[in-house]
């Protein structure tokens, strides 16, 4: 080859390899874990246990004793297994079916499904959300899962959009606590607020875990629909309730607040097992734990330490050697 033209074709492959990996940057992040998880079940050679999950599943605190993060935590729960872990942050049932879906499409039938239950993610302040809802990438999922091979689908543009956002904010926020709000006041409360402040941790909790579910919202019958979907197949699930912390909640909202997420905490793990029938196991786990076993207290959020991921894997371990699954 001529010498002179070796540096233009470095040059064009440099630019196309660039332009890949840009393409990669905005796929979907959702479609982009399904590809990962197809990928791991094909190295596997089939599909054993499939853990799903939100973004628990990614977190640690530095001061951890067990540094495991809890997909680890579930895979040396259950050593005869084989666990592929597919997750993200606030992926909801709506999520969880569609990616289910797909893998049901593609020959990658689980012979048991691991699965959160986060009653939160059924309130309309997350269901609602451009972003957290994941409205854009479920409607792809959809399509995804009457076609081969997933294909790269690019980040939402609507999550971005002002308009999107500014009626996101403008919806009234169904928490009787603070009175009426909407989505809006309540986020700018939270962001204007200093970290650790009481009254700025009064207002995320508020604003978190202030709903009343019921029966009838979209998201809680997707939970229903969820567990209709896996006995039709015969897929066992085994659920955990994520953990809340009702003791920073009830601090600043009193017994209210533990009788609510108690109520909103039962109504989601009996929507589920409506759906499994026999095939269904919750582990109740949902106000199991003391402040001190959440990464951050203050930001009503279920992210674990390392006692609390432990906790929640022996529960899901023992669930699962009891019904001989």
């Amino acid at each position: 080859m001529n010498e002179t033209k070796r540096p233009a074709i470095r040059s064009v492959r440099d630019r196309l390899n660039g332009v890949r990996q840009e393409l990669r940057t905005r796929e979907d992040p959702v479609i982009a874990n399904l590809r990962r998880g197809l990928r791991e079940a094909r190295r596997a050679g089939g599909l054993d246990v499939l853990q799903l999950g939100d973004s628990m599943l990614t977190w640690r605190h530095p001061s951890d004793v067990d540094q495991r993060l809890f997909p680890a935590m579930i895979q040396d729960a259950l050593p005869d297994r084989r666990v592929i872990a597919i997750h993200g942050p606030g992926y909801h049932m709506g999520v969880y079916e569609r990616i289910l879906r797909n893998l049901v499409a593609r020959g990658r039938v689980p012979k048991l499904v691991i699965v959160p239950l986060t009653y939160r993610q059924c309130a309309q302040m997350w269901d609602r959300h451009p972003r957290n809802g994941y409205a854009h990438a479920t409607k792809h999922l959809d399509r995804l899962s009457r076609r081969g091979r997933p294909t790269p689908v690019w980040a939402p543009a609507q999550a971005k959009d002002p308009a999107v956002m500014d009626a996101f904010r403008a919806l009234q926020h169904p928490c009787l606590w603070e009175g009426p709000r909407d989505n809006g006041t309540f986020i700018d409360l939270i962001r204007g607020g200093r970290r650790g402040d009481p009254e700025t941790v009064a207002h995320t909790y508020a604003y978190l875990h202030g709903e009343a579910l019921r029966p009838d919202l979209d998201a809680v019958v997707r939970v229903t629909r969820f567990g209709a979907y896996t006995a039709a197949l015969g897929i066992p699930v085994v659920a955990y309730e994520n953990p809340v912390n009702v003791e920073t909640g009830e601090k600043h909202w009193g017994e209210k607040f533990t009788r609510q997420t108690e109520r909103n905490i039962q109504l989601v793990s009996d929507a589920l097992v409506v759906g499994t029938g026999p095939l269904g196991r919750v582990a109740r786990t949902g106000t199991t734990v003391g402040a001190e076993s959440f990464i951050d207290p203050d930001d009503g959020i279920e992210h674990q330490r390392g006692d609390g991921r432990a906790m929640l894997a022996r529960s899901v371990a023992e669930l699962v050697a009891s019904a001989g699954w």
